[in-house]
């Protein structure tokens, strides 16, 4: 593991010399990417892939056991 001091975007740009992909994630929702995902996308060395948190659908409880609601 390597510690690095800096903006964290600075510094994930500055470790992607040479790679062959930059993998980063994003808290924000809808199409807006926050500030560190951003400056990697604009500012990088290499392709960025970015990594959204999966939207959870809401889904209605059973109300009653299994067994009793097939009749």
């Amino acid at each position: 593991m390597v510690a690095e001091t800096g903006a964290p975007g600075d510094v994930f740009v500055r470790r992607a010399a040479g790679a062959g992909l930059l993998v980063v994630g994003s808290r924000r929702a809808g199409r807006a990417l926050g500030p560190v995902a951003l400056h990697c996308v604009v500012h990088a060395p290499c392709p960025v892939l970015v990594v959204r948190p999966e939207r959870h659908q809401r889904v209605p409880a059973a109300s009653a056991p299994v067994e009793a609601a097939r009749g």
